[in-house]
This record gives C-alpha cells, sequence and structure tokens, in this order.
C-alpha cells in the first residue's frame, strides 16, 4: 500500500499542482521541502499569509523615462524556482495576492510575463471549521490537479535527525500508543519532535506539554524510566507485542495488571496481527478481549474467523472468549 509520502511523490515527479489539506502541526511544509531535495528542483517557498503582492510577486512598478512605460522588479528567485509552494494559502486575505497565485497557478506567468523555468505549484492549507481562514475561491481551488488530505503520523527518520533512536521510539510509542485520537489532534507530531528534543537534552519537558488538557503523562514517565534503566524491551507497542508474544503472555501470568495495556495496542491491529496474537487476546479478560475485537464492520471479524479455518484451529474450542466477542452468524 503506497503512503501519502509515495503518492506526492508520484505527483512531484509528474509535474502536478497539489494542493494539501491537514491540521496544523502534522508536517506538511517540512514533507514538501524534503521532496523538493529528493528530486533537486529549485524551491520557493512562500508564508501566504504574509506576502506582499507587489514587492514578493507581482513587483514592485518603476517608472521607464524613456519609453513612458512601467517596469516589475521582483525577486529573482520566483523567475529562477522550479517549484513554488505557498503554505498556510486560506490564510490570505489580500485578493491582490490571491489573483496573484491565480496566475502563478494556472499559467506559471505573473503579470503576464512567462516563468519560464516553473513546472509546478503546490500549496498547503488548514481544514476550515476549527480553524480562523478564508474560503478559497473555487476558481483557484481548481487550478490544483491534485487534493491530498493529509493525516498526523509520525516521521521516524525525521526525528532521528533531531533526537537519539531510544528517544524516538519513546515518544513515537506513547504517542501512537497511548494517547487517544482525540489528544492526538493536540498533541501533534510538531509537538512530539519538541518533546523529544527537551527528553533528549535531559531538560523539564512538562511545561511543553499543552495547558488546559489531559495526556496520560504517567505512561510517559514509565518509558521514560524503562529508556534509561534499559528495561525497554517490553515496553507495550506493536513491534514488541508481535515479536515477543510468548514472553507477554508468561508476564501476564506474573501481571495482570498489563492487559489494560496490551488490549488498548492490540485494539489498532490489523486481522492478520490479531490472529498472530491469538493467544495474548484469549488470555485478556474477557471485557478486554471484546475491546481489542469490536469494530464496527463484521467483515473484520468474519475474515479473522476465516484465518482460523483455514489453519484448521478449532475457535470455538480453543479461543471460547474470542469466540464470545464475534457477532452473532460469524462463527458458525
Amino acid at each position: 500500500m503506497s503512503t501519502p509520502e509515495d503518492k506526492l511523490l508520484t505527483y512531484a515527479k509528474s509535474n502536478l499542482n497539489v494542493m494539501i489539506v491537514g491540521s496544523h502541526g502534522i508536517g506538511k511544509s517540512l514533507i514538501v521541502k524534503s521532496l523538493s531535495e529528493q528530486l533537486g528542483l529549485r524551491f520557493k517557498y512562500y508564508s501566504s499569509a504574509t506576502l506582499d503582492p507587489y514587492s514578493e510577486l507581482i513587483g514592485v512598478p518603476v517608472p521607464d523615462k524613456e519609453t513612458k512605460t512601467l517596469d516589475f522588479y521582483r525577486p529573482k528567485d520566483l523567475d529562477e524556482a522550479e517549484f513554488v509552494f505557498f503554505d498556510e494559502l486560506n490564510r490570505v486575505q489580500n485578493p491582490r495576492v490571491l489573483n496573484a497565485i491565480l496566475e502563478i497557478v494556472q499559467f506559471k506567468s505573473i503579470n503576464g510575463e512567462k516563468l519560464k523555468n516553473l513546472k509546478m505549484v503546490w500549496a498547503a492549507c488548514n481544514p476550515p471549521g476549527d480553524y480562523q481562514v478564508e474560503e478559497l475561491d473555487p476558481a483557484l481551488v481548481d487550478r490544483f490537479h491534485i487534493y491530498i488530505n493529509m493525516k498526523a503520523s509520525i516521521n521516524v527518520e525525521y526525528l532521528k535527525t533531531k533526537m537519539g533512536e531510544k528517544v524516538v521510539k519513546v515518544v513515537k510509542d506513547w504517542w501512537e500508543t497511548d494517547l487517544s485520537d482525540e489528544q492526538r489532534k493536540i498533541f501533534t507530531p510538531r509537538r512530539v519532535e519538541y518533546l523529544g528534543c527537551m527528553i533528549q537534552q535531559d531538560i523539564p519537558w512538562r511545561d511543553c506539554i499543552p495547558l488546559g488538557h489531559v495526556f496520560p503523562l504517567s505512561n510517559l514517565e514509565k518509558r521514560i524510566e524503562l529508556m534509561i534503566s534499559g528495561e525497554d524491551e517490553f515496553v507495550l507497542n506493536k513491534e514488541n507485542i508481535l515479536s515477543k508474544t510468548d514472553e507477554f503472555l508468561a508476564k501476564l501470568d506474573k501481571d495482570l495488571k498489563i492487559s489494560i495495556g496490551l488490549a488498548s495496542v492490540m485494539s489498532k491491529f490489523n486481522e492478520a496481527e490479531l490472529f498472530q496474537c491469538r493467544d495474548l487476546i484469549e488470555k485478556l479478560p474477557t471485557e478486554l478481549v471484546n475491546k481489542v475485537l469490536e469494530h464496527k464492520f463484521s467483515t473484520r471479524q468474519r475474515t479473522l474467523a476465516d484465518m482460523f479455518l483455514a489453519a484448521k484451529i478449532d475457535i470455538v474450542k480453543d479461543y471460547p472468549k474470542i469466540v464470545k466477542s464475534f457477532r452473532p452468524g460469524v462463527v458458525s
């Protein structure tokens, strides 16, 4: 399955105009800049909200006394650019700026003068509703070949350039495993970077937590303690659970308290991963088995039941808790 980054690379190689829509702090600008470097293109970044239409785009009009016409002087970097990116496009309030951008996107020209090097124009904006942004002119929006909604995710390779691998693992696991969907909207990947850098530099990190919201900080503290003590091989994350299933089974025998954490992580597993961890799931308390396997689409449970059948496993006899959690009719 192709990732959003793979798709964006394909669009960039095809010189398509792309509009990226996504919440703040998820790395939209970072990905675009990275793509330009990867493709070796001359890149021009604009912070749309602060653009001046004349000094940065159209050009400053200067009278030519001999021809009695106006010459427009603008920075050379726009003429030299192969890849132009307008960040925060729907924060523009000046109609002259929007009209200039429309011409650049549609005709690859400015003030009627062709931008000979320009291959594509990309833009990023925040979705309406939660932000104080302007509604974009449909005529401008329609000039982009591609619209892509970008969701928040952790860019591990990027974080590794900012902090040690163990710290990356701590903040990534905490964000992906311990935070709810609503909490992840507030605690953005950008803030995860801030948090990781503070942990890496041994700076008190609690003051970088967004105010007015509750986060599972005790879980984060525990993960940091395990990292420092070198006992992080049993940290609750997908990688550890899938690779150390037998060890976690043994830990469950000794300490049922980890069952809640296990259930929280495994509830995000796909069918193949759930089947791989079937013994671990069966060992959880019944209410947690239900939490792991509940899904609004019964096709997921049917797929899992088919895996038991294909492996010639008597699911009714050997995995009664799992069977009990399925919807009626899934297992005949």
